[in-house]
């Protein structure tokens, strides 16, 4: 099993990056502002794995102790899986996916508002 706590980087989209850019006073037309903060509730996060070799019928399993609030999760540019719904583990079998030695593992978090999705709101009590 090998632990991939702390060693994902993250990406963010050009709207976001462009703002970040910018330094001073900055006068940004109001679709731009919230094409911006969407994007920002939206993250791609990009981790290599080295895998051992597996026995024959040995399964490999990615496994997330949380990821808010829907995440969509890709092993060498192949879909492993969806999951929705902040603050609850979930796993993918991936054994179909990875291959012994690299891999590379892309997870993107979409955090913004789902109707359909728990929880609905977030409610932190200062």
């Amino acid at each position: 099993m090998a632990n991939l706590d702390g060693v994902f980087r993250r990406e963010w989209g050009p709207a976001v990056a462009a703002l970040a850019r910018w330094s001073g006073d900055l006068t940004v037309a109001e679709d731009a502002v919230q094409e911006a903060f969407a994007e920002a509730l939206r993250a791609w996060y990009r981790t290599h794995l080295v895998a051992p070799a597996r026995k024959a019928g040995q399964r490999a399993f990615l496994e997330f102790d949380g990821a808010a609030l829907v995440s969509e999760v890709w092993v060498n540019g192949r879909p492993a899986g969806r999951h929705a719904g902040g603050y609850a583990g979930f796993r993918f079998d991936v054994s179909d996916l990875i291959v012994p030695g690299a891999n590379l593992v892309a997870v993107r978090v979409d955090n913004a508002s789902h109707k359909d999705v728990a929880p609905l709101e977030l409610d932190i009590e200062q």
